[in-house]
């Protein structure tokens, strides 16, 4: 009896290592299972991170075509349409100024007045405005003498402009007395605010102009014929002109349709463009210039395949992408200033083409 239960104990102690055992190895696997699948958790989370860091955003616009000139551009100055001058009425010394040059005056305002040298006790005459305008000359100032009937000064008409600009005799023949006009004339912009000032930033205006003559011999000790130019000055359009300021009339030629693009999205030295196809992929095509329009620039070769397939034109980006590489793509120009801390303006060249 006392043998049966002995043996008994070693078949239970041996059949409880077996329990521990077992339980042991079972648990090492679960740990290995799980370790694994943390592991494999990691390098898909790993994996699905590089994606999203291989995607560069971009902003994108329509590749459109545009309808393309050559312009020929001929310069002068702007004055008023109607102007007067200030005559001294007799001759002495200007005693006072009322106005200065620049400022507005107002029909029969005070501009000067000239007192006689020799006049005790004789009033001063009065020099006034001879129409509502702007004072835009004054050849004399307080303390200068004059002569009577001298021109001393020239009032202008304010919202009435004209241009007098000079052209050969072959540019001659491609208006007449009538025609209208493009005039690119430099205007003051709205005040903005710059830090804790404000400040005025000029801006171009391109308005139409009426050819009022053109001179049938071109001006003395010159080749160039003048051509009197009027403003169309309706609705404001005007407002910010100021007189003496270069003007450009423009003619235009050679009509076409074709491509004009910013400067600031040309690439590799102005030789590429950097564009999104239909898988939102990046794509570089190198491009040919032709004629420069200020700030654009004509693609002569390079865009009429991409236009037909309906290719992006990317306008900015957070960095430079290589062929084939995804991009996030956004047609709305605000919306990836937080992003787009290296733009395509600040690393193009700077080298502009000439015109063509």
């Amino acid at each position: 009896m006392l043998t049966l239960t002995k043996k008994h104990t070693v078949c239970m102690a041996f059949m409880s290592l077996c329990i521990f055992f077992s339980a042991a190895c079972t648990k090492a696997k679960n740990n290995k299972i799980k370790t694994t699948s943390q592991s494999i958790g990691k390098s898909q989370q790993h994996g699905i991170e590089q994606k999203q860091k291989k995607t560069i955003d971009v902003v994108a616009a329509k590749i459109q075509k545009k309808q393309i000139f050559d312009p020929r551009e001929f310069g002068g100055r702007l004055k008023s349409k109607n102007e007067s001058p200030l005559i001294a009425l007799r001759a002495g010394l200007i005693s006072h100024s009322y106005k200065r040059a620049g400022e507005q005056v107002r029909k029969g305002q005070a501009v000067l007045a000239v007192s006689p040298v020799d006049g005790v006790g004789m009033k001063p005459t009065v020099i006034r405005a001879p129409l509502s305008g702007v004072v835009s000359q004054l050849s004399y100032l307080k303390g200068s003498l004059v002569e009577k009937g001298q021109r001393i000064g020239v009032v202008s008409e304010k919202d009435a402009f004209e241009s007098t600009v000079y052209v050969t005799d072959a540019d001659l023949a491609s208006f007449d007395v009538g025609d209208q006009v493009d005039l690119e004339v430099q205007a003051r912009g709205l005040e903005r605010k710059a830090g804790k000032k404000l400040v005025r930033k000029n801006e171009k205006k391109i308005i139409l102009a009426k050819v009022l003559s053109k001179a049938l011999k071109p001006e003395p000790n010159s080749t160039g014929y003048a051509v009197r130019l009027a403003l169309g000055c309706a609705q404001g359009v005007c407002k910010g002109l100021r007189l003496g300021s270069f003007v450009k009339m423009i003619l235009k030629e050679n009509f076409r349709d074709g491509f004009r693009l910013p400067l600031n999205v040309l690439q590799s030295n102005q030789t590429k463009v950097l564009l999104v196809d239909r898988e939102q992929k990046a794509r570089w095509r190198g491009i040919e210039l032709g004629s420069a329009f200020g700030d654009e620039v004509e693609i002569t070769s390079g865009l009429e395949e991409p236009y037909q397939k309906g290719w992006l034109l990317v306008t900015g980006r957070s960095k430079k992408p290589k062929e084939g590489d995804s991009l996030n793509v956004t047609t709305k120009e605000n919306s990836l200033k937080e992003v787009l801390e290296s733009p395509i303006s600040k690393s193009v060249n700077d080298v502009k083409p000439s015109k063509g």
